[in-house]
């Protein structure tokens, strides 16, 4: 009980700290802790497996391969087994079966509205909280009347000219859902609304590593030092400062329900970068670029009895070593909660509370 009451002062402090609010990262966990249930059928990797039943497949029920290496298999069974014309298959394979996957997750996933979910935007709201989520699903946000905000930004720059920050849906880095006036929920891997948003491939998070790469700030501000100024340099700053990239490399992160093991390569290699700016490029010259440096990354852990049988599996020993090293690696900070309803329900509920009684 201790430890609980400890872990709630922590985050607690966290919200409530009024000159650096922190934001949210987080990823499936919420719908697989469904009200007290533990619904691992929609867990990633039954859900890639289940795809991969209807195809026939059998490359796929690989145990020791990544989720991503899964569906690389997938795509490759279809190929090699397609009757088509292969030298102009790749790209029309990979967007039938990225469809096929998506609908049946979209199917599983999309109307789950638990009262944990509600409980969370209701966190976000009071305590001003803005969030990203590496999850897809928006129904439960559209049957609460929330905002859904995916076009063009226009934002005022320093010579008081309007820019107009255009919108991608390839990279959806301004899509949101506005909670209140200070609360948005940011979809980083994408949304179904958007089929093309959503990155399922090696080639797509690849392709998406290279398109952020240019609006970070170590590369495009040391340019801009060593440059001449120009538009196309002011054009990548407003956008890192106009989309959720600036509370991800500005602000302390508290992560839950996301694994973010090697599969994420796209928000590893992100976290990567905003250490490396954080310790090795924070100085005078990015000041009003990042206000806030020394900032932390808080990593919800829980410590139940299934978490910990499933640890007996070799592979899923190596994969907590490497987590481990990673996490270690970057400072990242681990919260234990000795089972999900601590913090999925008791947490969310204590949070809620109303402090003046």
């Amino acid at each position: 009980m201790r430890n609980k009451d400890n872990n709630l002062k922590t985050i607690k402090d966290l919200l409530q700290n009024q000159n650096e609010k922190p934001i949210f990262l987080f990823g499936n966990g919420i719908n697989i802790y469904n009200d007290g249930t533990n619904n691992d059928e929609i867990c990633w990797n039954k859900l890639i497996n289940s795809i991969a039943n209807h195809e026939n497949s059998e490359n796929i029920q690989i145990v020791n391969s990544s989720l991503i290496e899964r569906y690389e298999f997938l795509l490759l069974d279809k190929f090699l087994n397609s009757e088509l014309n292969k030298d102009a298959l790749d790209i029309r394979t990979e967007k039938e079966i990225s469809n096929k996957f998506l609908d049946d997750i979209e199917s599983k996933i999309e109307d789950i509205n638990s009262i944990s979910k509600q409980n969370f935007l209701e966190v976000l709201k009071k305590y001003k909280i803005n969030a990203l989520t590496t999850n897809f699903e928006y129904k439960y946000l559209d049957s609460s009347n929330y905002s859904y905000q995916s076009k063009d930004t226009i934002i005022s720059s320093n010579d008081t000219t309007n820019k107009i920050i255009r919108f991608s849906s390839y990279y959806p880095i301004n899509v949101h859902y506005r909670l209140s006036e200070n609360s948005k929920i940011y979809f980083p891997h994408g949304i179904f609304k958007m089929k093309d948003s959503i990155k399922l491939s090696f080639h797509n998070y690849l392709k998406t590593i290279e398109y952020f790469r240019k609006l970070l700030p170590q590369y495009t501000f040391e340019k801009k030092r060593n440059e001449t100024k120009s538009d196309y340099l002011e054009n990548l700053q407003l956008k890192f400062k106009s989309s959720w990239l600036f509370d991800f490399f500005t602000k302390d992160i508290i992560i839950f329900g996301l694994g973010l093991g090697q599969d994420e390569l796209f928000l590893r290699w992100l976290f990567i970068e905003r250490y490396r700016f954080n310790n090795l490029y924070s100085s005078n010259n990015y000041i009003d670029v990042v206000p806030n440096p020394n900032v932390k990354t808080y990593y919800i852990n829980f410590n139940n009895e299934n978490n910990i049988n499933e640890l007996k599996d070799n592979n899923k020993i190596e994969n907590k070593i490497k987590k481990n090293v990673f996490f270690e690696s970057l400072g990242i900070h681990e919260i234990n909660f000795s089972n999900y309803s601590d913090f999925y329900k008791d947490l969310f509920n204590e949070l809620l509370k109303d402090d003046t009684k």
